[in-house]
């Protein structure tokens, strides 16, 4: 399967905001090596980060750069299980 640019454009990608000394506010997509931008407001940075990303992905499937994509775990399994052992525990106490 050929994954394209709409499909790494919907996946949730972690972003770093910090305020500069200087004044403004950077943003980065740490995943996505070298994917940055700036601006006045934590709002400008976050909507030039976006348009960086969408760059960023072009360039990386243009050139057949390797994408990282985020991980994400899935809490919903972990928590049945705990909760099946749980009540498989008080089963065996009565």
């Amino acid at each position: 399967m050929t994954k394209t640019l709409e499909y790494y454009l919907s996946l949730r990608y972690d972003i770093y905001l910090e305020g500069l000394e200087e004044g403004g506010y950077a943003a980065t997509i740490p995943l996505l090596k070298g994917c940055m931008s700036d601006g006045e407001t934590p709002v400008e940075a976050v909507t030039h980060l976006e348009e960086a990303k969408v760059l960023w992905l072009e360039v990386a499937l243009e050139s057949k750069m390797p994408i990282p994509e985020p991980q994400y775990h899935n809490y919903t399994k972990d928590i049945h299980e705990s909760v099946e052992r749980l009540l498989e525990k008080e089963r065996t106490k009565a």
